[in-house]
């Protein structure tokens, strides 16, 4: 039996979980050759226990449930010390990866008597894992074929080295294959790291105490996010649905609906109204740790020191999903762009919370922004991933933040774009009005103006371009996304936000416009103040000062007489 553990002691290693997940983000970005990993960030780290759950990780989107499609596969007692497993499969992980780009890599860590005591995981999204398009992104793909090749959770490596085989395969079928190879060795350096140090940790404490640790603060992760949901979501049944710009795949939209059914310790989240898989890759294959992941997101609101881990994700106790559905498509349905239907899924449990705790929550965040251009007649020769943030909801003590890609990751600098691609942006700035008006106001996206310099096809994927994001408690919609091509004779062409390939010609400008979040009460309730201040430093216009908060500006000054003979006026007359 364990013995208790000082509280000093647990900080201690608690920090150390902490110092170990950090250091491996840090040498997986200095380590990694692609703009995704160096520049985007578009990766994840942790620390698992010997039964696959999240002990810690600084940042977590894509983290849950990483470990458990080994575990099914492999044996423990099997797992030695040096042993690389690998997959990058969204069937037969069951969703525990979302598209085959992303890559997961896990290394044992075991005790000094031999006992397995955890893993160390790397994720990332890699240049190119084949498929249509370079990119491993085609809106044109009608099944997972098209999109890659796909690795079932595999045994790679033995004594910390991996096999040369392995290495072969995955970049002969790749078009960037050195790419390919040095984020993949950026990967399996950083879970080499992260045993390291965890054997490290257990030397100085001992395997024990380590253990006790990671149970403790998973543990102490559930009470607190048990007692957030108890406070939020009173006993009871709730509904919600979210709305998917369905063009690419010949519907107007598509539907996300979900009901959630709390009563005493049992929470049941209910995915099944939702409408059926379509033949383009906007599926999304749902899972019980992925629902569990999003909705200790949405708890973070209430908690921030809530901690990610397995306790935060354990508050969900159910998840219910159709089979045949957008949520749950049959194998062997394209998956590439599930992150607009993951997002609207995000979005029903931000409402669905909204609606339990009187209007309390966030409001949903619009769909990022993704675009691939690919030159050379898209022979995948030279090509550019672009990606652009949007306006996050308001909050209900806050004003959304402007301009965020991902929560967790980064946009692309200019400075790194020109150099290394034929393309040349001549505009980058904040959308004025894209952020819905409030009594605290959405987040506004962004415009970014990109001129191609060769030949390229351009496939977008665009967020809310015809359906904007909701307001909570009387807070208006965002404002919706864009995609235009101005052409070489001066013509405009709009298309929708998520499209095949597009042909576009050298001095052609793609124009990149993204959607804003929704805002948060009513706007005649925002001080004029702050209406002002967002005027001045160009996140509204005059126009929509006017219009939507009741508030007069002229010649940059507040007009106080004007503002009080207009709507505001009017409520305290």
């Amino acid at each position: 039996m364990t013995p208790a553990l000082d509280p000093v002691t647990r900080e201690v290693i608690l920090n150390g979980f902490t110092a170990i997940v950090a250091e491996m983000e840090v040498l997986i970005g200095r380590a990694a050759m692609s703009p995704s990993f160096k520049d985007k960030k578009d990766y994840f780290m942790g620390l698992y226990d010997r039964d696959g759950r999240m002990v810690h990780a600084l940042t977590s989107y894509s983290g849950a449930g990483l470990v458990r499609p080994v575990l099914e596969r492999y044996d423990a007692d099997s797992i030695a010390p040096g042993d690389v497993f690998f997959y990058n499969d969204p069937y037969s992980s069951h969703g525990a990866v979302q598209h085959l780009p992303d890559i997961v890599v896990l290394m044992p860590y075991h005790s000094g008597a031999g006992r397995l005591e955890g893993f160390a995981v790397a994720y990332g999204h890699l240049e190119d894992i084949g498929g249509l398009r370079y990119g491993s992104a085609s809106m044109d793909a009608r099944d997972t074929f098209n999109e890659g090749v796909a690795y079932p959770p595999m045994r790679v490596g033995t004594d910390g080295a991996v096999d040369d085989w392995f290495l072969a395969l995955l970049t002969r079928n790749s078009r960037a294959p050195h790419l390919v190879r040095g984020d993949w060795r950026a990967l399996l350096a950083g879970c080499r790291l992260g045993v390291d140090r965890m054997r490290a940790l257990q030397d100085r404490w001992g395997a024990d105490a380590v253990a006790a640790t990671a149970a403790w603060t998973i543990a102490t992760s559930a009470r607190r996010a048990r007692a957030v949901l108890d406070e939020q979501i009173p006993d009871g049944r709730y509904e919600a649905e979210q709305f998917v710009d369905g063009t690419a795949a010949g519907r107007d939209r598509i539907r996300v609906h979900a009901v959630l059914t709390k009563s005493g310790a049992d929470l049941v989240l209910d995915l099944t109204g939702s409408d059926d898989q379509v033949d383009v890759p906007l599926n999304y294959l749902a899972s019980l740790p992925g629902a569990r992941l999003l909705l200790a997101l949405q708890l973070l609101v209430f908690d921030a020191d809530l901690g990610m881990n397995e306790g935060a994700l354990s508050t969900l106790t159910e998840l219910r999903v159709r089979p045949g559905s957008i949520v749950q498509p049959h194998f062997p349905a394209p998956l590439h762009s599930r992150s607009a239907v993951k997002n609207a899924v995000a979005g029903c449990l931000a409402t669905l919370l909204a609606k339990a705790n009187g209007g309390r929550m966030t409001a949903p965040m619009p769909g990022y922004v993704v675009c691939h251009f690919a030159f050379d007649g898209g022979a995948g020769r030279s090509a550019f991933g672009e990606t652009l943030g949007v306006g996050l909801g308001a909050r209900p003590f806050g004003d959304g933040a402007d301009v965020i890609y991902g929560g967790a990751q980064r946009n692309y600098p200019v400075e790194q774009v020109e150099p290394e691609t034929p393309v040349r942006i001549e505009r980058y700035e904040i959308r004025r009005d894209s952020g819905g008006p409030g009594l605290h106001r959405g987040g506004c996206g962004v415009r970014r103006e990109l001129r191609v310099l060769a030949d390229a096809v351009f496939s977008p994927r665009l967020g809310n371009t015809a359906i904007p994001s909701p307001g909570v408690g009387g807070g208006l919609p965002g404002g919706l996304g864009k995609v235009t091509v101005v052409r070489r004779d001066g013509t405009e062409q709009t298309y929708p936000g998520v499209h095949g390939d597009i042909p576009v010609r050298a001095g052609e400008l793609v124009r990149l416009e993204s959607s804003g979040g929704g805002g948060f009460g009513d706007p005649l309730d925002r001080p004029a103040a702050a209406v002002l201040r967002d005027v001045r430093e160009g996140f509204v216009s005059v126009e929509q000062a006017r219009a939507a908060y009741g508030v007069w500006i002229a010649d940059g000054e507040l007009d106080e007489t004007a503002t009080l003979a207009g709507p505001r006026g009017a409520r305290s007359r």
